[in-house]
Formats: structure tokens, sequence, C-alpha cells
């Protein structure tokens, strides 16, 4: 097995790490639009419609 060089080593690092960011974000997003929409008037309506998409 080969063992990988600092450049990938440093890749593979930032290419984890960018994704772990991107998924935080993601739930980070759905869970303020969750909160907004449940807290508008007809909030039940326009959060079921933001779940649906």
């Amino acid at each position: 097995m080969k063992k990988l060089t600092s450049t990938e080593r440093l890749n593979t690092i930032k290419a984890t790490s960018s994704n772990a960011i991107s998924k935080f974000g993601d739930v980070l997003f759905d869970y303020i639009n969750s909160v907004c929409l449940s807290n508008s008037r007809n909030g039940g309506l326009w959060l079921a419609l933001y779940q649906s998409s």
C-alpha cells in the first residue's frame, strides 16, 4: 500500500473538512428556515410546503 504524500494528505483533510462544514451549514440553514417559517402567519402551511420541496 502506497503512503500518501504531504500534499495528498493535506488535500484529503481539506476535502473531508469542507464536506463536514457543508453538511453542518445545510443542517443549520434547514433549522433556521423551519423555525422562521413555523413562527410566521400560516406557519404550518409554509413549513409543509418548504419540507415537501
